[in-house]
């Protein structure tokens, strides 16, 4: 991990994916602070039983990073050869891994080492599985590493590898994952999401083909419809709950409603199972919806800023710099709810965020004028 004063030649870049990954952390900034209080909507919230709008904001990443990842290594596979380019990204996703790791665990190292003496090998080594280690980074660096070997590879590859992944963490969950993770601490999936995350990088990294290939109009065509398909494919994954309550007999099979359930975005009414949205459980119906998701929204922003040539400076300044971004966020969170309690009023709480929202704007415009980029 290094500072750079460089971030290469703007032509270089392709603009709807620094817009659309700057609107991520934007409305990353939101819904982790918002989210925080109990005046705030559930929808802004993360609820862990179904698909909020707090939930498609890390797939966003995911397909940003699956997208741009992509593309960073045929460049460096045509520039410098396949070893040098998967040189590179093990070498970054490992930095990516150790960082994450660390800046996630040390809360817990730090309480571990006063009970270090009373605790277990397998205890501590459990705490630290169950604790806060497997968030963002360590998701986005496991998943980089696992997809790897097919991310240079035809769609036809990438496709077969998506589902295989999703497949098999269908597969453990229903064995043995998801029950012992509902009664655990993990969180966005624990430390076999990275099966799942899979599923929004993948889409990234065919959504590049259609943008690097294909004219722009074609483009988003194809990512409109590809994109509606899997999230269709998705809410269809999460109606299997609602079959499993029908075949156990919970609930009636007389009409469609019994064999649907809550679109994503409404509370579900059922009990849920490891085919309920959630980020918690990192489940295959939850990020196949999601990745359909942020393939839509990819493709406004393909329509917006790559056809029509729009660009909002706030989403360049925080997606030209989103690592430095995503740091800042975490450490200034904190401070902002100190000067406004959790259970103050939805205006008070909104009040709050637009003045540490500001504050951390400010902070990443002068980064940006001074061309310091966070990079790996």
């Amino acid at each position: 991990m290094k500072f750079a004063r460089e971030i290469g030649p703007q032509d270089n870049r392709l603009a709807s994916l620094d817009q659309f990954r700057g609107f991520t952390v934007v409305g990353m900034y939101f819904v982790n602070y918002l989210g925080a209080y109990a005046a705030a909507p559930s929808v802004f919230k993360h609820n862990d039983t179904f698909c909020s709008f707090a939930d498609i904001i890390m797939p966003q990443f995911f397909f940003a990073v699956g997208l741009a990842f992509r593309l960073t290594f045929l460049r460096a596979r045509e520039k410098h050869g396949a070893g040098q380019a998967y040189r590179h990204a093990v070498k970054r996703n490992t930095t990516l891994l150790l960082f994450g790791a660390f800046a996630y665990s040390i809360g817990d190292i730090l309480m571990i080492g006063k009970h270090l003496s009373r605790m277990s090998f397998a205890a501590y080594l459990s705490h630290m599985v169950c604790g806060n280690m497997f968030q963002t980074l360590v998701h986005i660096a496991v998943t980089s590493l696992w997809v790897m070997p097919v991310i240079g590879a035809g769609p036809l590859a990438r496709v077969i590898f998506l589902l295989f992944s999703g497949a098999l963490h269908a597969g453990i969950s229903s064995a043995w994952y998801y029950e012992w993770g509902i009664e655990s601490r993990i969180i966005d999936g624990g430390f076999m999401g990275f099966l799942s995350w899979t599923i929004p990088v993948l889409c990234g990294s065919l959504a590049c083909d259609l943008v690097m290939k294909l004219n722009r109009r074609d483009a988003v065509r194809w990512l409109i419809i590809i994109g509606a398909g899997i999230m269709a494919l998705g809410y269809g994954l999460s109606c299997l709950n609602a079959a499993n309550h029908v075949r156990a007999g919970l609930s009636t099979s007389g009409d469609i409603g019994s064999w649907l359930v809550e679109p994503p975005f409404v509370a579900p009414s059922r009990p849920v199972d490891m085919w309920t949205m959630s980020q918690k459980m990192g489940s295959v119906s939850y990020l196949t919806f999601a990745a359909g998701f942020a393939m839509t929204v990819y493709a406004l922003f393909v329509i917006v800023c790559d056809m029509r040539g729009l660009r909002w400076a706030i989403f360049r300044t925080f997606g030209q710099n989103a690592l430095m971004a995503y740091i800042i966020e975490h450490a200034g969170q904190g401070l902002g709810r100190l000067a406004v309690p959790r259970g103050a009023p939805l205006a008070f709480a909104l009040a709050g965020y637009l003045i540490v929202f500001g504050a951390n704007y400010l902070i990443m415009r002068f980064f940006e004028a001074k061309r310091i980029y966070l990079k790996l």
